[in-house]
């Protein structure tokens, strides 16, 4: 049993310090522990983490149940857990030369749970009345703060009677548990808190924060990228070339109902549906082969087969001697060859920091369903951000956004309007792009209650591309406004470009006032500020945008102007410009 007593770190040098021992007490618990007798019951661990993951989602955004804050703090304490089980793994499978003949013992059935400012005891007793859980159910419990303001508890149960072997084991592990959440911290404090931020921790393992003045986690945490709007609108399976996130939502609904032969189906659903996002994009599938020595289609299907292995089951966990493995009847349809192809790519262990879809040690491999689908997206989106072609312009992207339009009863041009003239005044375009552009295009064009929304679409197939590109979109941005400002000024011009009038083509009456709102969308999250005159959003933002029912209608007829509108807790301000057109009635 390793020494966690109390300590406190009010510098860096503290933390320091603090962090060698840990890291020392790290390395000698881990190196005693046998992989057959620890990993299995992380894994499963890990699984019921994903179960709370899933209830928290749903309650999130099915149900609306959930607070901004309590989402966020739920959300970063998962992705610690996950980071910090993953640790554990790693680090027993590489500090340790068992090579017990054994047998994996009896898998733990485990539920993990949270609670917010409420007293733990009444609502385990609750459960148990539910029977959820029952009083002879094992509970390991921490207090714990959540994002150093929210007060509160996680427990884990083991249910069922458990020996007093497994006990110790536990034990074992929640010590680690603990080492490496301290470690976590620690790395915090070094490299990533303000000067000035002392850390300590109780007998109880409950962690106290101060911070400067002025700070708080939120800031930390967005200090680094992650923040609420991060949370709720990136989608690494973008949806707007799918209707993956309608799928996922729908099977959220059913969650309840636990992974089991009957939930198969939508799984498989959900599974055509990621399939079909990739596999249309471009040169994917030929990339993809090039890149990993096999087809996407068998890579695909051969992970999706044995997830549906892992699927019918409380915890889904599975593990196999790797001959076995081989000769699973489900499997059959893959050569020997394909499937050692893709467990070596999901098992990769070339680097430090691994995450692996098929846990291997001697002759045995073990995974899960959450350790398949997340290891499968991280091999995808590898493929898609190094090896893809990364084009700004994405005719799919644009296509789904005029789709979505249509969707919502706004009446849209159905393809780019190109303008074979420059937009922007010379001295402009000089200083913006340096040269003057010849020639442009307005992706797509929109219309409700006489307000058009032009809309420029950026697509970004690539996470290096959009880090390297960030300071880039606030020309867009500018480029975009002059846009709306040609149209203004070049009315006539604008109608024989896009083909018809703006009655026949949006059934706009440019009798009465017609505003402009200019929008850059994006398919995913860009950490920048939009420039006042074009606002920069997401494609989800537009969505719950122009679901909002009048919304464009709320202009005071003056020339320019702006809407407020406040989208999951982030305010974006939409400006317009407004005109009449002159006839000679006039």
């Amino acid at each position: 049993m390793s020494d966690l007593c109390s300590f406190k770190a009010k510098t860096k040098e503290d933390a320091g310090r603090e962090l060698a021992r840990v890291e020392s007490e790290i390395s000698r618990v881990v190196v005693s522990l046998d992989p057959l007798e620890f990993v299995p019951i992380l894994l499963c661990l890990e699984d019921a983490i994903n179960n709370l993951e899933i209830t928290i989602i749903r309650s999130r955004r099915i149900e609306g149940n959930l607070y901004e804050d309590r989402y966020f703090a739920a959300s970063q304490f998962i992705t610690e857990w996950y980071v910090m089980i993953n640790d554990a793994i790693t680090a027993i499978l590489d500090n340790n030369h068992f090579s017990s003949k054994k047998e994996i013992a009896k898998l733990p059935e485990l539920s993990f749970g949270i609670y917010f400012d409420k007293n733990l005891d009444e609502q385990l007793l609750l459960l148990c009345k539910k029977g959820e859980l029952d009083p002879n159910d094992f509970i390991y419990r921490k207090p714990r703060i959540f994002l150093n303001k929210i007060p509160g508890w996680f427990y884990i149960a083991v249910h069922g009677k458990i020996n007093r072997s497994f006990k110790e084991r536990l034990e074992v592990l929640f010590n680690l548990r603990d080492l490496l959440f301290r470690r976590g911290l620690l790395e915090t404090m070094l490299y990533v808190s303000p000067e000035g931020t002392e850390v300590e921790f109780d007998d109880t393992g409950l962690r106290k924060i101060s911070l400067p003045t002025g700070v708080t986690a939120e800031s930390v945490f967005e200090q680094q990228g992650m923040t609420p709007r991060l949370l709720e609108t990136y989608a690494s399976v973008f949806d707007w070339n799918s209707f993956f996130r309608e799928i996922a939502d729908e099977n959220l609904k059913h969650a309840e109902m636990g992974r089991n032969e009957a939930n198969i189906e939508r799984l498989r659903k959900e599974d055509e549906e990621i399939f079909q996002a990739y596999d249309s994009i471009k040169s994917y599938s030929e990339t993809f082969n090039e890149f990993y020595g096999v087809s996407f289609k068998t890579f695909f299907d051969f992970l999706s087969a044995v997830t549906y292995l892992c699927f019918p089951r409380r915890h889904t966990l599975r593990y196999w001697k790797f001959s076995d493995f081989l000769q699973e009847t489900k499997l059959k349809t893959f050569s020997t060859e394909e499937i050692k192809i893709v467990v070596d790519l999901l098992s990769e262990s070339k680097v430090k920091k691994r995450y692996s879809g098929f846990v291997r040690f001697d002759d045995l491999i073990m995974t899960s369903f959450r350790r398949l689908t997340a290891s499968r997206l991280i091999l995808m989106e590898k493929c898609y951000s190094e090896a893809l072609n990364n084009d700004l312009k994405g005719k799919a992207f644009e296509d789904a956004c005029r789709k979505m339009l249509q969707s919502n009863d706004f009446k849209t041009i159905n393809g780019r309007v190109d303008i074979p003239e420059p937009t922007m005044p010379y001295e402009a375009s000089f200083a913006l792009l340096g040269k003057q552009k010849q020639k442009t295009d307005l992706d797509v064009i929109s219309s409700q209650n006489n307000a058009i929304l032009v809309i420029e679409c950026k697509e970004i197939k690539s996470e290096k591309l959009k880090l390297r590109d960030e300071k880039q979109f606030k020309k867009y941005l500018v480029e975009h406004f002059f846009k709306i400002k040609w149209i203004l000024d070049n009315f006539q011009k604008f109608e024989n470009y896009a083909g018809g009038t703006l009655n026949d083509l949006l059934s706009v009456d440019t009798n009465k006032p017609v505003y402009l709102f200019p929008l850059l969308v994006t398919n995913i999250l860009v950490n920048i500020e939009g420039i006042k005159e074009t606002p920069l959003i997401t494609y989800l933002e537009l969505k719950e945008m122009i679901s909002m029912k009048g919304l464009f209608t709320k202009t005071d007829g003056t020339a320019s102007g702006a809407i407020e509108v406040e989208i999951k807790n982030h305010r974006i301000s939409l400006p317009w410009i407004s005109f009449i057109r002159k006839t000679e009635a006039n």
